[in-house]
């Protein structure tokens, strides 16, 4: 009879934000209250036209908060030249339960070739990959790999540099390929 709580980061909980947290009563992943719940409560969701400025006010200052000197800025026009697509994928941390509790992927590394190999027939479409701080895999060999094998593949040797890379290529891409990690909020 004891109360369960899954704690996670919430997903503003990255540099340069303070960390944020949640904690739900439901489950994790697809299994979480606002998953569980979601009919409802968008059924049940009223606002005014005030709050919803002030969210798409707030939402506008995340993203300048995070454009402002971004290290990746001229990359991205460079990137944007070449495709007219480009999409992100945040790659986790092998072994890490919420992942693998909603895919058959045994590593990260197979998870990265499959979703290479299904977007290749996406023209002009370039999938910036960026590692888990957590789980560097992608050594000069491995990227040797899939620059070889695969046109879409884009590999920015500088996000090694930075803690939560994705979050500050996030406003220059079309959309974003996740699993589990809150890159995707």
């Amino acid at each position: 009879n004891s109360l369960v709580l899954n704690y996670e980061f919430g997903f503003l909980s990255r540099e340069p934000f303070h960390p944020t947290y949640y904690l739900d009563p439901v489950g994790s992943s697809g299994y979480a209250y606002l998953d569980k719940y979601y009919d409802d409560i968008l059924k049940n969701l009223k606002y005014s036209e005030n709050e919803k400025t002030f969210f798409l006010e707030f939402k506008n200052i995340i993203k300048s908060n995070i454009i402002q000197n971004n290290p990746f800025e001229i990359e991205m026009k460079r990137l944007r030249k070449k495709y007219k697509n480009i999409a992100l994928l945040p790659i986790q941390f092998s072994g890490y339960h919420l992942f693998d509790s909603e895919t058959n992927y045994l590593t990260q590394f197979e998870y990265l070739e499959d979703v290479l190999i299904k977007t290749s027939s996406a023209k002009n479409t370039g999938i910036i990959v960026v590692e888990h701080s957590s789980n560097i895999f992608l050594d000069e060999e491995t990227i040797k790999y899939f620059e070889t094998n695969y046109d879409n593949f884009i590999y920015l040797e500088r996000l090694k540099n930075y803690s939560f890379a994705s979050q500050l290529i996030v406003p220059y891409v079309d959309l974003v390929i996740v699993v589990s990690t809150a890159v995707g909020y």
